[in-house]
């Protein structure tokens, strides 16, 4: 239900491309079993990756992700990584990143890097 919140909001929960969109998503990122559990069942990962869910699911054209992987461990890392290229391909989302991660950062077709002068 929280990750369909914005899809209740917008009134569009029971249509069924998003029923497929969810579903997608859900099963992209890897969070099925985790669908019936409340929050506090959930371990950061899972939640991180449920509010991931949330945050694409009615297909935004922009997404500001400040280190969208940081609690991830490399596997879940990876498929977070690929939803979010595969929506900037399909959908032409453009995606901005800010993140420590070098791995992360080069998967980007521009990168602009902030250092502090002292």
């Amino acid at each position: 239900d929280n990750i369909k919140l914005p899809l209740m909001y917008a009134n569009i929960e029971k249509d069924l491309t998003v029923q497929d969109r969810f579903k997608r998503i859900v099963t992209k990122i890897g969070i099925e079993p985790i669908l019936k559990k409340k929050p506090l069942e959930c371990s950061g990962g899972q939640r991180s990756r449920a509010v991931f869910a949330r945050a694409v699911i009615m297909k935004p054209q922009i997404i500001l992700a400040d280190e969208p992987t940081a609690s991830l461990d490399s596997k879940n890392k990876e498929k977070i990584i690929n939803l979010l290229f595969d929506m900037n391909k399909e959908l032409n989302t453009t995606i901005i990143t800010v993140t420590h991660d070098l791995d992360v950062a080069n998967r980007h077709e521009r990168i602009i890097t902030l250092e502090r002068n002292e």
